[in-house]
């Protein structure tokens, strides 16, 4: 639990001290309601994240593990990947960072799209392509044609989608995977390629289930903007809402809590009806699993809740009238500097991160240290949130104009580098792009574009999130274009 407290100190903690120090500087003023919502907000999210991550560890990881590998014993390839497709879809809508994701697209929107329909889109996009994933392994196909052919259906699909979907789709990359999501997936790809795969080839293939789901959740999205392309997308009437100034912070924090809880039962319940179907017929648990599993769900739920509950109290209003605030300025430097600082500290408190170097690490042998990647990630996100800041501030800069040469550049790096590479990449795009930046930094982005002239909170304030996850995708795919060369030149100095 101790370890969980740090974690989650080092993710909300950096961004809590920054936002401080900005408001006693009176560069951006947040008033004493909001300030005081955002410090019960934050005191909220560190007392719920490690309840949440805790529980998970208790729960939702054995949970993984005995239906990934229920399904894996089947040894029936339409099982696994019915299987996997269910259970895509499943963790996908149970991930909180959807439902803060979805929730701030959803307050833009008509009611006819509504936060749980949008969950459901992206749940059922995320859940398609894990069944794909699947099948590409048990099929042998090597991972560079099916991550190249995905990602220039991507392009495809960005050139006739509405232009009030492209950044809210690709957005959707960073905001699919998390603590309840990995665990189901990892064990799944894991057990499906034990079965496939030489030991030797295990590892390699299981890295990429998780990137190639938030590949199906952007898909679906983008799917959903052709559908509606030309239709109006007005946001609902201001009369329609209460206004969170009318309330007092107790009433405001009961209002909140009540649809939290709501949120939270119906995203967890239907894996926890799932893996009881499951117990009662196929799995079997022991006594003392079954209770640490009943044990842990409902720390999961009481975390979840609390989280959750402290990220809509007060941190996502007061990250967006922080932008609002530095729109105001008139000085474009101010919030592009705090944007990339923005950038710069979530990648460093991300303890998911640190994980990933050590694995990249270890799989190329000490070739690419950890250290080098960690800095390769903080600088390429830094400087993704600031040109995403940028396009905001400068509304004739289209999001088009950043995604159609990284996906391009990201399709003709699939050729050149080794395999594991493009898998790790592919993962690293969701890990890099973490809870801060759908509760932090996405709502910063819609108080800029809310305040611009000339920019869309819809069309200009989406997308922030999609380049914080494809910088990494780019950087290893570079780094393992790197590896590539340093073996090819260890191979012939040994020849020569």
């Amino acid at each position: 639990m101790n370890e969980k407290l740090k974690e989650t100190l080092l993710s909300i903690l950096p961004i809590t001290l920054m936002v401080l120090l900005i408001h006693f500087s009176s560069v951006a003023t947040l008033d004493s309601t909001l300030l005081t919502r955002f410090l019960l907000g934050a005191l909220c999210m560190m007392i719920g994240f490690p309840l949440f991550l805790q529980g998970v560890d208790m729960s939702i990881v054995l949970m993984g593990e005995h239906m990934s590998g229920a399904l894996v014993k089947s040894n029936k390839m339409s099982i696994v990947i019915i299987g996997g497709f269910i259970l895509g879809f499943l963790v996908n809508a149970a991930e909180p960072d959807v439902h803060i994701f979805s929730r701030q697209f959803a307050d833009l929107t008509m009611e006819g799209l509504s936060h749980w329909i949008f969950v459901l889109i992206m749940s059922a996009g995320f859940g398609t392509m894990v069944a794909f994933g699947l099948l590409r392994i048990i099929r042998n196909v090597k991972m560079r044609f099916f991550a190249a052919a995905v990602l220039l259906l991507m392009l495809v699909l960005l050139m006739f989608t509405a232009e009030e979907f492209i950044g809210v789709a690709f957005d959707t990359y960073g905001a699919t995977t998390g603590a309840i999501a990995t665990p189901f997936l990892l064990a799944l790809a894991i057990g499906v390629s034990s079965k496939t795969r030489r030991s030797t080839e295990e590892a390699a293939e299981s890295f990429g289930i998780l990137g190639i789901g938030s590949v199906g959740a952007v898909l679906a999205i983008l799917v959903q903007g052709i559908l509606m392309k030309g239709k109006p997308i007005a946001p609902p009437p201001d009369a329609a809402a209460m206004s969170a100034d009318a309330l007092n912070h107790g009433q405001f924090f009961l209002k909140n809590l009540v649809e939290t809880v709501k949120e939270v039962s119906l995203g967890l319940s239907p894996i926890l009806i799932s893996y009881a179907i499951a117990a009662m017929f196929w799995i079997k648990p022991k006594k003392r699993e079954l209770r640490r599993i009943v044990l842990g769900a409902i720390v999961t739920f009481l975390g979840l809740v609390v989280f959750l509950s402290g990220v809509y109290f007060g941190f996502l209003e007061a990250s967006k009238d922080l932008g609002m605030q530095l729109a105001q300025t008139g000085r474009m430097w101010i919030p592009l500097t705090v944007g990339g600082l923005f950038g710069l500290v979530t990648v460093f408190a991300e303890p998911s991160v640190h994980i990933l170097n050590a694995q990249i690490e270890e799989e190329t042998m000490g070739s690419i240290r950890k250290r080098t990647v960690l800095w390769t990630l903080a600088i390429g996100v830094a400087l993704a949130v600031t040109l995403s800041v940028l396009r905001i501030l400068i509304p004739e800069f289209k999001i088009v104009h950043m995604l159609i040469p990284t996906l391009i550049a990201a399709i003709a790096l699939c050729f050149l580098v080794p395999d594991i590479f493009i898998g790790i990449a592919l993962d690293a795009g969701g890990v890099a792009s973490g809870t801060m930046a759908a509760a932090f930094i996405l709502p910063y982005a819609q108080g800029l574009a809310e305040h611009t002239e000339g920019a869309s909170q819809l069309i200009d304030g989406f997308g922030i999130i999609a380049f914080i996850a494809f910088v990494p995708i780019l950087s290893l795919l570079a780094l393992g274009l790197i590896y590539r060369i340093k073996a090819g030149k260890s191979a012939n100095a040994k020849d020569n």
